[in-house]
């Protein structure tokens, strides 16, 4: 059976996560002030995978690698605005 689960994110420069195995990224929000994932799993799936993901601020250098228009998965505030973050999936 398919479901939508969310994980709090760390707000952190590169990190990773472990997902069940072919998790479907949806979006990232924030729920006061705090950093969330949403996704779509097969709860019935038992394997996990780890996924790793680069935050970037508006204006901060970004690694070579995230040039890849399907790495990018959404953008969020902070403090009312004043912090604005960038999430990639790092591709292999």
């Amino acid at each position: 059976m398919k479901t939508i689960w969310k994980q709090e994110i760390p707000v952190v420069g590169e990190f990773s996560q472990d997902l069940k195995k072919d998790a479907r990224i949806l979006c990232i929000q924030t729920i006061n002030d705090i950093p969330y994932i949403w996704y779509i799993v097969d709860t019935e799936e038992q394997k996990k995978e780890k996924r790793i993901f680069r935050l970037y601020g508006t204006g901060h250098t970004m690694q070579e690698n995230v040039n890849a228009p399907d790495a990018y998965i959404g953008t969020f505030q902070m403090q009312e605005g004043v912090l604005v973050f960038h999430l990639f999936e790092v591709i292999k």
